[in-house]
Protein backbone atom coordinates (compact mmCIF):
# COMPACT_ATOMS: atom_id res chain seq x y z
CA UNK A 1 0.00 0.00 0.00
CA UNK A 2 2.81 2.39 0.90
CA UNK A 3 4.61 1.74 -2.41
CA UNK A 4 1.39 2.44 -4.33
CA UNK A 5 0.96 5.79 -2.53
CA UNK A 6 4.59 6.70 -3.23
CA UNK A 7 4.14 5.79 -6.90
CA UNK A 8 1.01 7.94 -7.23
CA UNK A 9 2.71 10.91 -5.57
CA UNK A 10 5.82 10.50 -7.78
CA UNK A 11 3.66 10.34 -10.93
CA UNK A 12 1.70 13.44 -9.89
CA UNK A 13 4.92 15.36 -9.21
CA UNK A 14 6.37 14.31 -12.57
CA UNK A 15 3.26 15.43 -14.44
CA UNK A 16 2.94 18.77 -12.67
CA UNK A 17 6.69 19.49 -12.73
CA UNK A 18 6.82 19.25 -16.55
CA UNK A 19 6.59 22.58 -18.35
CA UNK A 20 3.15 23.09 -19.87
CA UNK A 21 3.06 22.58 -23.62
CA UNK A 22 1.54 25.53 -25.46
CA UNK A 23 -2.02 25.06 -26.66
CA UNK A 24 -2.40 23.47 -30.11
CA UNK A 25 -5.99 24.67 -30.48
CA UNK A 26 -4.91 27.71 -32.52
CA UNK A 27 -2.87 25.70 -35.03
CA UNK A 28 -5.23 22.79 -35.66
CA UNK A 29 -8.73 24.20 -35.87
CA UNK A 30 -11.09 21.63 -37.42
CA UNK A 31 -11.65 18.25 -35.82
CA UNK A 32 -13.97 15.29 -35.63
CA UNK A 33 -14.47 12.75 -32.92
CA UNK A 34 -16.50 10.09 -31.17
CA UNK A 35 -18.00 10.69 -27.73
CA UNK A 36 -19.22 8.14 -25.23
CA UNK A 37 -22.12 9.43 -23.09
CA UNK A 38 -21.22 12.85 -24.46
CA UNK A 39 -22.79 15.53 -26.61
CA UNK A 40 -25.45 15.38 -27.84
CA UNK A 41 -27.29 13.95 -24.87
CA UNK A 42 -29.00 11.47 -24.41
CA UNK A 43 -26.99 9.05 -26.55
CA UNK A 44 -24.48 6.36 -25.72
CA UNK A 45 -22.22 7.06 -28.71
CA UNK A 46 -22.22 10.26 -30.74
CA UNK A 47 -20.21 11.74 -33.59
CA UNK A 48 -18.90 15.27 -33.24
CA UNK A 49 -17.55 18.01 -35.46
CA UNK A 50 -15.41 20.58 -33.63
CA UNK A 51 -14.06 23.99 -34.54
CA UNK A 52 -11.44 25.89 -32.53
CA UNK A 53 -12.39 29.56 -32.89
CA UNK A 54 -9.17 30.45 -31.04
CA UNK A 55 -7.02 28.68 -28.39
CA UNK A 56 -9.66 29.46 -25.74
CA UNK A 57 -13.01 28.77 -27.47
CA UNK A 58 -14.25 25.62 -29.22
CA UNK A 59 -17.62 25.13 -30.95
CA UNK A 60 -19.08 21.62 -31.25
CA UNK A 61 -21.92 20.01 -33.20
CA UNK A 62 -22.95 16.38 -32.96
CA UNK A 63 -25.32 13.56 -33.84
CA UNK A 64 -26.11 10.38 -31.97
CA UNK A 65 -28.75 7.67 -31.92
CA UNK A 66 -29.96 4.76 -29.84
CA UNK A 67 -31.91 1.79 -31.17
CA UNK A 68 -33.00 -0.79 -28.61
CA UNK A 69 -34.28 -3.37 -31.06
CA UNK A 70 -36.88 -5.68 -29.54
CA UNK A 71 -36.34 -6.49 -25.87
CA UNK A 72 -38.43 -8.89 -23.79
CA UNK A 73 -40.19 -7.10 -20.92
CA UNK A 74 -40.05 -10.21 -18.76
CA UNK A 75 -37.68 -13.09 -19.64
CA UNK A 76 -40.33 -15.60 -18.49
CA UNK A 77 -42.82 -14.08 -20.99
CA UNK A 78 -40.83 -13.49 -24.22
CA UNK A 79 -44.00 -12.68 -26.19
CA UNK A 80 -44.21 -9.25 -24.47
CA UNK A 81 -41.55 -6.90 -25.93
CA UNK A 82 -40.62 -3.25 -25.93
CA UNK A 83 -38.66 -1.46 -28.64
CA UNK A 84 -37.59 2.07 -29.33
CA UNK A 85 -35.25 4.43 -31.10
CA UNK A 86 -33.95 7.91 -30.47
CA UNK A 87 -31.99 10.42 -32.55
CA UNK A 88 -30.28 13.48 -31.07
CA UNK A 89 -28.65 16.55 -32.59
CA UNK A 90 -26.74 19.06 -30.53
CA UNK A 91 -24.40 22.02 -30.37
CA UNK A 92 -22.18 23.44 -27.70
CA UNK A 93 -19.32 25.67 -26.74
CA UNK A 94 -16.28 24.95 -24.58
CA UNK A 95 -14.05 27.58 -22.98
CA UNK A 96 -10.42 26.73 -22.14
CA UNK A 97 -9.01 29.16 -19.55
CA UNK A 98 -5.38 28.01 -19.91
CA UNK A 99 -2.98 28.18 -22.87
CA UNK A 100 -1.96 24.56 -22.46
CA UNK A 101 -2.49 21.50 -24.65
CA UNK A 102 -3.87 19.72 -21.57
CA UNK A 103 -6.43 22.18 -20.22
CA UNK A 104 -9.56 22.18 -18.09
CA UNK A 105 -12.71 23.43 -19.77
CA UNK A 106 -16.16 24.65 -18.92
CA UNK A 107 -18.95 24.39 -21.46
CA UNK A 108 -22.62 24.66 -22.32
CA UNK A 109 -24.57 22.26 -24.55
CA UNK A 110 -28.00 22.13 -26.16
CA UNK A 111 -29.46 18.92 -27.62
CA UNK A 112 -32.71 18.14 -29.37
CA UNK A 113 -33.79 14.49 -29.27
CA UNK A 114 -36.75 12.77 -30.89
CA UNK A 115 -37.78 9.17 -30.56
CA UNK A 116 -40.39 6.48 -30.87
CA UNK A 117 -41.24 3.48 -28.76
CA UNK A 118 -43.71 0.63 -28.74
CA UNK A 119 -44.91 -2.27 -26.63
CA UNK A 120 -45.90 -5.49 -28.42
CA UNK A 121 -47.63 -8.64 -27.30
CA UNK A 122 -47.18 -11.75 -29.45
CA UNK A 123 -46.04 -9.61 -32.38
CA UNK A 124 -48.99 -7.16 -32.29
CA UNK A 125 -48.36 -3.58 -31.19
CA UNK A 126 -50.34 -2.81 -28.05
CA UNK A 127 -49.11 0.73 -27.45
CA UNK A 128 -46.79 3.11 -29.27
CA UNK A 129 -45.62 6.63 -28.67
CA UNK A 130 -43.33 9.23 -30.10
CA UNK A 131 -41.98 12.43 -28.67
CA UNK A 132 -39.14 14.87 -28.41
CA UNK A 133 -37.21 16.73 -25.77
CA UNK A 134 -34.67 19.50 -25.49
CA UNK A 135 -31.72 19.01 -23.16
CA UNK A 136 -29.66 21.85 -21.69
CA UNK A 137 -26.44 20.93 -19.90
CA UNK A 138 -23.29 22.49 -18.51
CA UNK A 139 -20.03 20.59 -18.78
CA UNK A 140 -16.77 20.60 -16.90
CA UNK A 141 -13.76 18.51 -17.84
CA UNK A 142 -10.22 18.09 -19.07
CA UNK A 143 -9.23 18.21 -22.77
CA UNK A 144 -5.90 17.28 -24.33
CA UNK A 145 -5.22 18.28 -27.94
CA UNK A 146 -1.78 17.00 -28.92
CA UNK A 147 0.47 18.76 -31.42
CA UNK A 148 -0.06 16.12 -34.11
CA UNK A 149 -3.87 16.34 -33.80
CA UNK A 150 -5.02 13.59 -31.41
CA UNK A 151 -7.69 14.85 -29.01
CA UNK A 152 -8.64 13.07 -25.77
CA UNK A 153 -11.02 14.29 -23.11
CA UNK A 154 -13.21 13.44 -20.17
CA UNK A 155 -15.70 15.40 -18.17
CA UNK A 156 -19.08 15.64 -16.52
CA UNK A 157 -22.35 16.88 -18.04
CA UNK A 158 -24.72 18.48 -15.52
CA UNK A 159 -28.33 18.64 -16.76
CA UNK A 160 -30.60 21.65 -16.23
CA UNK A 161 -33.54 20.71 -18.45
CA UNK A 162 -35.87 18.95 -19.02
CA UNK A 163 -37.30 18.19 -15.59
CA UNK A 164 -38.09 14.58 -16.61
CA UNK A 165 -34.39 13.97 -17.23
CA UNK A 166 -32.99 16.01 -14.33
CA UNK A 167 -35.28 14.32 -11.80
CA UNK A 168 -33.92 10.92 -12.77
CA UNK A 169 -30.37 11.86 -13.64
CA UNK A 170 -28.47 15.01 -12.67
CA UNK A 171 -25.02 14.20 -14.09
CA UNK A 172 -23.33 11.84 -16.52
CA UNK A 173 -19.65 11.36 -17.27
CA UNK A 174 -18.46 11.82 -20.85
CA UNK A 175 -15.40 10.56 -22.67
CA UNK A 176 -14.28 11.46 -26.17
CA UNK A 177 -11.51 10.94 -28.63
CA UNK A 178 -10.93 12.68 -31.92
CA UNK A 179 -8.49 14.17 -34.36
CA UNK A 180 -7.82 17.76 -35.46
CA UNK A 181 -6.41 19.00 -38.78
Amino acid sequence: MKSRSVSIVALALAVFAMPAEAANRGAKRIGFGVAFLGDPTPTLVSYQLKFNVNPHVQLTAGYGSINTGSVAIDPSAPQATVSGSLKAFGAGVRVFPLDWSLSPYIGANYSYASGTGSVSLSGSTVNSTDGSLSVIAASLGLDWQMGWGLNLGAGINYFFAPAALTDALKMLPQFYLGFFF
